[in-house]
């Protein structure tokens, strides 16, 4: 029966994950706002938000700024190595703290 099933942490976060990188342009922490209120589980979200907003940053080319100050686009292609980006304005290598969208 369908009421009898129970659905795992694990398919919980693989349900999570698709949620929020199928967010429309823009709309990442809307999403995050939304499932939040669904799930009712704030450990469960924290454990799959932090990847998810990597990797949707990086797929929507997300422009980040410091201020009034272009720092560059997150992409693929400007990640130097593990949570560290290229800045091309200014040549230098920055971490994902600076990954605060425009």
């Amino acid at each position: 029966k369908m009421e009898d099933y129970v659905v795992s942490d694990e398919e919980k976060q693989t349900i999570i994950q698709n949620f929020l990188l199928n967010a429309p342009p823009g709309e990442f922490i809307e999403v995050v706002q939304d499932v939040k209120f669904l799930l009712n589980d704030d450990a469960l979200l924290n454990s799959v938000a932090p990847s998810a907003f990597k990797e949707y940053n990086s797929e929507q080319f997300t422009i980040v700024s410091e201020g009034d100050d272009f720092k560059g686009i997150v992409t693929k292609f400007g990640e130097v190595e593990n949570d560290t980006y290229l800045a091309p304005a200014t040549g230098e290598v920055e971490n994902d703290t600076y990954l605060a969208p425009a």
